[in-house]
């Protein structure tokens, strides 16, 4: 069954935008809605006819034409304004492709969560027909979205990003991928039940930081129900699990040294042999994120080892190996509302 690849990141859904302050240090603020507002009058002056138009091509077409523009553009608000009307003729002209890459690019860029955005164009393209390369653009962004959102404990709103995906593969013939991204959606309620049995192990370690069984419980789900790997592996150098509290060290400790790269994804990979279903995936993308680095400074049967081991690795998400940036969340809806900014 093909994988479907997705990707971690704490969310905030809802109009509240997560910015973490060592990430986007280097990044834009968002445009205020008044420079945004009088970018898009110039935009639509320009494109006047296209922007009356409920043609789906000629959507696309607008899409892909604005996000060129948006590369030269030089204007903070214009070049913001360009990247967030190609979202939203992209995605309701059925091409998944520019209205995913627009989000990505604005995100390079500006200082928001691409999240929302995501969800936005996602849900729109789950209400067009779509051409099988497109569908399946779709579906791998609402898979890599489902994961973002479980990492946030945003269940919900997973489950219904789930519905969008399969709904966009509705005339595709790929019952792998669907079957693939069902498998995702039924992990989300093992997750959600996984969250709630572990809210007694939270509150102990509030008493107790370090209670062993605590820090095991909160690790293993962070590391593997969520993809969380920096805040889990913190916890599993607590834990009583010795096996695991010392890969966990190792781990945070980020060697350069190729064999020592090559150990810890040893232990990932046996680790994962313990696990079933996504989150067994999910440790085996991280045990392969360790052979991949370790990889241009093995010989050998080491070597033969990770190629073969890389070869079996899942398209999952695995979280990063560095430290995990500071958050701190602001409500930025004056600045970005979906509701009004993308009718």
């Amino acid at each position: 069954m093909p994988a479907i690849p997705t990707t971690t990141a704490v969310v905030a859904i809802a109009l509240t935008l997560t910015l973490c302050s060592a990430a986007y240090a280097a990044k834009l603020p968002v445009p205020q809605r008044d420079a945004q507002r009088a970018a898009a009058e110039r935009i639509q002056s320009v494109y006047s006819e296209e922007y009356k138009s409920s043609d789906r091509q000629v959507q696309a077409k607008l899409a892909a034409d604005l996000l060129e523009l948006a590369r030269s553009e030089k204007d903070d608000a214009a070049r913001f304004t360009l990247y967030r009307e190609a979202v939203r003729f992209a995605s309701q002209g059925g091409d998944a492709v520019t209205a995913l890459q627009a989000t990505d690019m604005m995100a390079e860029e500006f200082a928001i969560n691409p999240t929302a955005v995501k969800a936005y164009a996602l849900s729109n393209l789950s209400k067009v027909t779509l051409p099988k390369d497109q569908a399946i653009a779709a579906a791998d962004g609402c898979a890599r979205l489902v994961h973002e959102l479980i990492a946030a404990n945003n269940f919900p709103q997973a489950e219904k990003v789930v519905g969008y995906g399969l709904t966009a593969l509705r005339k595709v013939r790929d019952p792998q991928r669907i079957a693939a991204l069902r498998e995702l959606g039924d992990s989300i309620e093992d997750v959600a039940r996984q969250y709630r049995s572990v809210a007694q192990h939270a509150k102990t370690l509030k008493e107790n930081p370090d209670d062993p069984d605590a820090n095991l419980a909160l690790g293993k789900f962070e590391c593997f129900a969520k993809g969380n790997w920096q805040t889990g592996l913190k916890y599993l150098t607590k834990s009583g699990d010795d096996a695991l509290q010392k890969l966990a060290s190792d781990t945070l400790a980020a060697p350069d040294d190729p064999q020592a790269q090559f150990k810890i994804a040893n232990g990932w990979w046996r680790q994962a042999d313990q696990l079933e279903g996504v989150m067994k995936d999910r440790v085996l993308a991280y045990a392969g994120s360790y052979y991949d680095q370790a990889l241009p400074g093995l010989t050998g049967l080491s070597k033969a080892t990770a190629e073969k081991r890389l070869g079996e690795v899942p398209t999952v998400a695995a979280g990063g190996v560095g430290p995990e940036p500071r958050q701190k969340t602001i409500n930025v809806l004056e600045l970005l509302d979906l509701d009004q900014d993308f009718k």
